[in-house]
């Protein structure tokens, strides 16, 4: 699984550890000026799950379908848990395949 990035002013980072690594090592006051960029977003965003989200907070019926058929193929092969957890870190996936 890739976890390449990149921050927002579009500089490319292949592991998440390489951004914190280099925000660690910067200059002073350089770390305050990006978690303050950091709390501006979040404080435009819609305090909902649909904000958190980035838009994506409704979960259709399709999707909830396929991720139904998806975890009972994936179940014959591998652990259930492990399975489940796949779709479940979605907070919508959950509450509607739980349903």
């Amino acid at each position: 699984m890739s976890l390449r990035g990149e921050d927002s002013d579009g500089k490319k980072y292949s592991k998440p550890e390489a951004l914190w690594t280099e925000l660690a090592q910067a200059p002073e006051g350089a770390q305050e000026v990006w978690y303050n960029r950091a709390v501006a977003y979040w404080d435009s965003q819609e305090a909902s799950v649909n904000g958190v989200l980035g838009g994506y907070g409704h979960v259709s019926d399709d999707d909830i379908a396929e991720s139904r058929k998806f975890l009972f193929k994936v179940s014959k092969t591998s652990s259930r848990e492990a399975s489940s957890k796949s779709i479940a870190d979605t907070p919508g996936h959950s509450r509607n395949l739980l349903n």
